[in-house]
């Protein structure tokens, strides 16, 4: 965090990192990797998506968590097929339809959340 950096050349100061947002990456089989806002852009103009989160634990494997406000079977479908759009034959992936995705500490719930090292 920098603060006052109007004054940064003055001090002959550098920035040695900035912290802010940290943007995690879904990681498909070809190293190629998928920001949690393709997810966002495709998904959220369903009326009946309350929530969604995707973890990824290892390369070429992702849980998608899928909270709908009415969790018909045509609804899952259209889900399905969306995510089916942008991730197959490009990663393996379980889809689990849940009442609940649980808020991150910070009050937010995280798009995407990666726990590869």
């Amino acid at each position: 965090t920098v603060e006052n950096y109007d004054n940064l050349l003055d001090l002959k100061a550098s920035i040695i990192s900035i912290d802010g947002r940290d943007n995690d990456y879904l990681i498909l089989n070809d190293g190629t990797r998928i920001s949690g806002g393709t997810f966002y852009a495709a998904l959220e103009y369903f009326q009946y998506m309350r929530q969604f989160r995707i973890i990824q634990k290892e390369v070429g494997h992702c849980d998608i968590l899928v909270s709908l406000l009415n969790s018909q079977d045509k609804n899952q479908n259209e889900i399905k097929n969306t995510i089916d759009k942008i991730l197959l034959n490009k990663i393996s992936y379980k889809i689990k339809f849940v009442d609940k995705i649980p808020i991150d500490p910070n009050g937010k719930t995280k798009i995407l959340v990666s726990k590869i090292q």
